[in-house]
């Protein structure tokens, strides 16, 4: 998943219950990341984890 932060791209993770696909716009400080989790339940208990952090921008 580190690795998907590095350029500018997009990466999917995927396992039986769980997909993250990450979207880098770029490298720089204020570069967008987006993040989109969808799934079965393990998709819902990172989604929760994530909610809860403050220094996530939730659009």
């Amino acid at each position: 998943m580190k690795d998907a932060f590095a350029q500018r791209q997009t990466k999917q993770i995927r396992t039986e219950d769980l997909l993250i696909e990450i979207n880098v716009t770029g490298v720089e400080e204020e570069s967008l990341v987006n993040i989109q989790i969808s799934g079965g339940a393990d998709a819902l208990k990172l989604r929760s984890i994530m909610d809860k952090l403050n220094y996530i921008q939730k659009q």
